[in-house]
């Protein structure tokens, strides 16, 4: 799949692609479509969770993705954000204004923020990852 933005047509009618499933050899056209504005609520509450991603780039109940091959879950997430950079766009606008805006509101909180984040723990994660006492 190319990296291009989507054409009108695709954003419109969504991309048709081969997908196969786990324990099967039978081969399913799946439609991927854009994510409708009324859905980027739930988009955005699937953030780092690249399964409910697939079933939303999909259309599909949740637990869908499990079912997948490797490869078809992968094209799928390759394919589905290509044709949802405008959502991604999005929510990269709204987390830069939420950063500039804590940024003059509590940059205190930002600077112990992002220092939780970067500081190195004996296990190697973000102290920000390991669990509060």
């Amino acid at each position: 799949m190319s990296a291009q933005e989507p054409s009108p047509t695709e954003k419109l009618f969504g991309v048709e692609i081969p997908v196969s499933f786990e324990g099967k050899a039978d081969v399913e056209a799946v439609t991927l479509r854009e994510i409708p504005v009324a859905e980027w609520p739930k988009a955005i509450a699937a953030e780092g969770n690249e399964f409910a991603l697939v079933d939303l780039f999909a259309g599909k109940p949740s637990g869908w993705s499990l079912t997948l091959k490797p490869e078809s879950f992968g094209r799928i997430i390759a394919e589905g954000e290509r044709l949802n950079a405008g959502f991604f766009a999005y929510c990269d606008r709204t987390e830069m204004k939420a950063i500039a805006r804590l940024r003059r509101v509590a940059p205190a909180k930002l600077e112990e923020m992002v220092n939780g984040i970067m500081s190195p723990s004996p296990t190697g994660l973000p102290t920000s990852a390991l669990p509060r006492r």
